[in-house]
């Protein structure tokens, strides 16, 4: 329910796309975004509502999948594992400060699930793009994977910590 600020994400959406530009955070919905870089052409933007960090440009489902499914970036190969671990598990003790108890977390853009990997005592739930990405986490985290995209993942309000 919509409120301090607020609006439906529909609204969100029709807004956003005539500037191209999302104007409201795509999890709560909170109008309260700023500006934190710009990468490569695209505005990152942190939701003061739920701290989700996003790229506030509109991409279309085909943009996205195109880009992810182009043959990868090559920082989420096997040969930076050992890079991408020391980067998961500086990020796990970051929210571990911020939590007093392991909880419910959600991966967008999972990819293989490494992330997930890393947090142990959690319980662990992925989103990803790429169905044959979304498989292999899938393989370790069953049917806590969805396959799609984060406008379309079926979870309740205020499930995740």
């Amino acid at each position: 329910m919509p409120g301090n600020g607020e609006r439906p994400l529909e609204q969100s959406l029709s807004i956003a796309r005539s500037e191209l530009l999302h104007g409201f955070c795509p999890l709560c919905r909170s109008d309260a975004l700023k500006h934190r870089w710009q990468v490569n052409g695209y505005t990152i933007v942190r939701c003061g509502g739920c701290s989700l960090v996003f790229v506030q440009n509109i991409l279309s489902r085909e943009e996205l999948a195109a880009h992810y499914t182009s043959g990868g970036d090559p920082a989420y190969s096997d040969d930076n594992r050992e890079c991408l671990d020391h980067y998961y598990n500086q990020l796990r003790k970051r929210i571990e400060a911020r939590v007093s108890r392991p909880g419910r977390i959600l991966d967008v853009g999972c990819s293989g699930g490494w992330f997930l990997e890393a947090m142990k005592d959690w319980e662990c739930y992925g989103c990803e793009i790429v169905p044959a990405d979304a498989e292999i986490a899938r393989r370790q985290f069953g049917d806590r994977i969805f396959t799609g995209a984060l406008e379309d993942y079926p979870a309740a309000d205020s499930y995740f910590d």
